[in-house]
């Protein structure tokens, strides 16, 4: 019997939850979860990861920061609620500082953010959560730091070396040890150079009044950003009055979104990303570009036919978190009856997919050895920092259980009824497959299939007999003890429709 072959050779469309499942393109998927996409369209499973920390942590750990000096020292900086915590890079620890305040309020926990200032006699870190007044870091201990802002959003300006320290929880925590008036529209910045100095003159409000916190500030090469919840403001730097205060020059960008959590801001080579009620958007000080189009029904609450990964619960969003790591940007979100899902975006390729990490919505890297691997905190309320690398094929030494990708309804190129005979796919591993016909939405009884060769890639068959007009792929790596799978290639073939023969008489 001959076929007519439907050859699909790039799975790295990623994830679509915004269009009908018959009509998104053939290289994108109606699920994908706990896998990645190569650069030459591929699609295999997501790496793995472990276990940090040496031993367990006092409390759960809810934010992470670098600290790198110029003499080698390398550490891992940790909020957890009533306690900061430094790591070394065998995951022990170096010293924590204990009885904080972390009391939170109406929009949730006022988590621990950090900022690196090096002068040019030192190197420290300084940790803020709103609640304290800022603790300092200088490789070896921690200390409280007197007179300064009492505030939970924290970076530095990059052309003065002022720290800038802001968001506020009431009319308290400015300087003079945390005591003097503030309000969560308030910027200050210290000295030039001086992180531990505040003239009192050395602030800005943006918008006060208007209902809203300020959320987060980030630095991106020569600006910094403030955002709250409907807008953001650049800093593009500093001129001199006529008394000769510094005049902290910025623009703002009101077109409707802002940060909706104060962790929820990250920023790469290529622009600052910033998670709204309505998306993640990016920026690079302009009006903001929405990057989650793609998997949008997540942000209004619509759920799709073929796979609901939740939708964000507003009421909980101050626990969104952003982290970026080898070019992709990872969104954690508290979603509908599932925790916390961890969407993650290819910044070059621009695809989305879903990786189940179990952690707290936070994340952050470090360099553990040469190379930067991204580290988070453990999701099940335990106090542990797991890391990723990139090389790990098992999540905590165990299999990584539910890596799927399924594609949209195809029609092969063909509109008519057809029947599907077999499957031919290339890839490595094991993985199970099935074919559904016509929009069902369950993904129908699969088979194993095994490939030779270990990591070369390798044909396998997947034989069946399915008529019908419309098909779903459906991958999974689910197989046995051995989840990890990669997919190069499918050719699908569907029986040569019959000619029908018509005899003709002689004449």
């Amino acid at each position: 019997m001959s076929y007519e072959a439907y050859t699909l050779d790039d799975f790295g469309g990623g994830l679509n939850l915004k269009d009908k499942a018959d009509a998104i393109a053939p290289n994108e998927a109606v699920e994908a979860t706990d896998v990645v996409f190569t650069e030459t369209g591929a699609v295999q499973s997501r790496p793995g990861y472990e276990i940090f920390t040496s031993s367990t942590l006092t409390n759960p750990v809810d934010s992470l920061h670098p600290f790198y000096t110029t003499s080698g020292t390398k550490q891992l900086l940790a909020g957890c609620g009533t306690r900061l915590e430094a790591l070394n890079t065998s995951g022990g620890v170096v010293a924590s500082l204990t009885g904080l305040t972390a009391t939170g309020g109406t929009s949730g926990p006022w988590y621990w953010d950090f900022c690196r200032v090096g002068t040019a006699s030192a190197e420290y870190a300084y940790a803020g959560n709103g609640e304290n007044v800022l603790k300092r870091w200088d490789g070896s201990s921690w200390s409280s730091i007197a007179n300064t802002p009492q505030g939970g959003a924290l970076c530095v300006t990059p052309s003065s070396n002022r720290l800038v320290v802001a968001r506020f929880k009431g009319t308290a925590g400015g300087p003079t040890g945390g005591a003097g008036t503030s309000n969560p529209s308030r910027v200050y910045f210290s000295d030039p150079g001086a992180p531990e100095t505040w003239t009192s003159t050395n602030y800005i409000d943006l918008d006060p009044g208007d209902g809203e916190v300020i959320q987060a500030a980030i630095t991106w090469r020569e600006y910094v950003f403030v955002f709250k919840e409907t807008k953001f403001y650049v800093f593009t730097g500093e001129s001199t009055d006529a008394d000769g205060n510094p005049v902290f020059n910025y623009r703002k960008i009101d077109t409707g979104v802002g940060a909706c959590a104060p962790r929820g801001v990250a920023a790469d080579e290529n622009g600052v990303y910033f998670i709204h009620l309505t998306g993640v958007y990016v920026t690079t000080g302009e009006a903001p570009v929405k990057i989650s189009e793609k998997i949008d029904t997540v942000f209004t609450g619509t759920s799709p036919p073929y796979y609901d990964p939740g939708y964000l619960v507003t009421s909980t969003a101050y626990r969104c978190g952003l982290g970026v790591w080898q070019g992709k940007v990872l969104v954690g979100m508290p979603v509908n009856g599932s925790g916390t899902r961890n969407f993650v975006y290819d910044t070059r390729d621009q695809w989305w997919t879903i990786w189940a990490l179990g952690g707290r919505a936070h994340f952050s890297t470090f360099r553990i050895s040469d190379i930067e691997e991204l580290v988070f905190g453990n999701g099940a309320n335990v106090g542990e920092v797991l890391s990723m690398d990139g090389s790990l094929t098992t999540d905590l030494g165990t299999t990584i259980v539910g890596g799927t990708w399924r594609s949209g309804f195809m029609d092969l190129g063909n509109p008519d009824v057809k029947r599907l005979r077999q499957i031919k796919v290339w890839g490595s591993g094991a993985l199970e497959i099935s074919a559904t016909v016509d929009y069902p939405t369950a993904t129908g009884t699969s088979t194993a299939l095994t490939f030779t060769g270990g990591y070369n890639l390798n044909p396998a068959l997947y034989r069946l007999g399915t008529r019908g007009t419309l098909f779903s792929i459906y991958l999974t790596g689910n197989v046995g003890d051995n989840t990890e799978f990669s997919v190069s290639r499918m050719t699908l073939h569907t029986a040569t429709p019959r000619q029908v023969t018509v005899l003709k008489a002689d004449r």
